[in-house]
């Protein structure tokens, strides 16, 4: 079944959506920290992400498990779908994509160019080249 359009789930409605491989319940995240999440029963639900940076991309390797990053070194993990952690970021740049495999190791783009994957669920970054 199709998702209904995240519109007014994000300020403008210009939400980015980030599905997990099944496709059952996206997230949507966007300008001002931003983040909601949809369910057939409920809809679109904000969910409360602890920032106010503007989001600009996910990615979502399991139903429960998503990293979301942004703005200003702004890195968000979910592990159980619904609430979100701060990440300490190894920068303080702009991020412009994450690529998670699990709940452990993703890998984070900043603009630039510079990219910087972790293995320990963000605890610590390696540059990559």
């Amino acid at each position: 079944p199709a998702v209904p359009a995240a519109v007014g789930s994000t300020p403008g409605g210009n939400a980015i959506l980030v599905e997990a491989p099944d496709r059952a319940a996206p997230w949507a995240v966007g300008a001002h920290g931003a983040i909601s999440r949809y369910s057939p029963a409920t809809g679109w639900v904000a969910q409360s992400s602890g920032v106010t940076a503007d989001l600009t991309r996910g990615s979502a390797p399991s139903t429960t498990t998503c990293w979301v990053v942004g703005h200003g070194g702004t890195i968000l993990r979910t592990v159980d779908g619904e609430h979100w952690t701060k990440v300490i970021a190894p920068v303080s740049d702009d991020f412009v994509d994450v690529v998670a495999s699990s709940a452990s190791d993703a890998t984070i783009f900043a603009v630039g160019g510079r990219r910087f994957a972790t293995s320990d669920g963000g605890a610590t970054w390696r540059p990559l080249q």
